[in-house]
C-alpha cells in the first residue's frame, strides 16, 4: 500500500497542492520537532509546544479557520505555546510589532514600540533610539523633529 502524504490523507488540497492553511499547520509543527527545520532552537529548541488538540489539522483547522491571503500564524504571547487562545492570522506588518526584541516604550499613559512613536515624530526608528539614549523620555518623545524644517 502506498504511503499517503499528509496533505493527501486529509484531502485538504487545492489544485494538487496542500493548502495555505496546511502549510502553516505542517511548518508549526516542524518548527517545533524537527531538530534539523530552520528556526528549531527558537521554537521547539527553546520548549514551546502546540496544544494537543492541534495535533490534528482538522482541529487546528475548525479552530482557525483558513489562513487568509497575506497573512500567517502568529503567537500573540511570543513565549506562550501554540493553541487557539495565542495564535491568530497576522500580517507581516502585524508580527513585526509582535517581536520579543522590539523597544517597548511607556509615556502619558500610552504604551508602544520605538518604530510607532517614530513613526507618529516623523522621525526615523535609529533617530529615535539616539533620542532615548541620550536625552530624558519627555525630551526625546516631545521634541519636534527638526530635519528639513523651513
Amino acid at each position: 500500500m502506498e504511503k499517503l502524504h499528509h496533505s493527501q490523507r486529509h484531502g485538504h488540497r487545492i489544485n494538487g497542492k496542500s493548502s495555505p492553511t496546511y502549510v502553516s499547520w505542517l511548518s508549526m509543527h516542524d518548527r517545533l520537532n524537527r531538530t534539523t527545520c530552520n528556526g528549531y532552537e527558537n521554537y521547539g529548541g527553546k520548549g514551546i509546544k502546540v496544544c494537543d488538540e492541534w495535533e490534528s489539522f482538522e482541529a487546528f483547522l475548525q479552530d482557525m479557520g483558513e489562513r487568509p491571503n497575506g497573512k500567517t500564524l502568529d503567537r500573540i504571547d511570543h513565549s506562550g505555546d501554540y493553541c487557539p487562545a495565542n495564535c491568530r492570522w497576522a500580517t507581516a506588518h502585524e508580527q513585526a510589532r509582535n517581536r520579543s526584541n522590539n523597544r517597548w516604550i511607556s509615556f502619558q499613559g500610552k504604551r508602544r514600540i520605538l518604530a510607532d512613536w517614530a513613526t507618529e515624530l516623523g522621525l526615523t526608528g535609529s533617530a529615535l533610539a539616539r533620542r532615548l539614549d541620550m536625552w530624558p523620555i519627555e525630551r526625546a518623545l516631545t521634541t519636534p523633529n527638526m530635519r528639513g524644517a523651513v
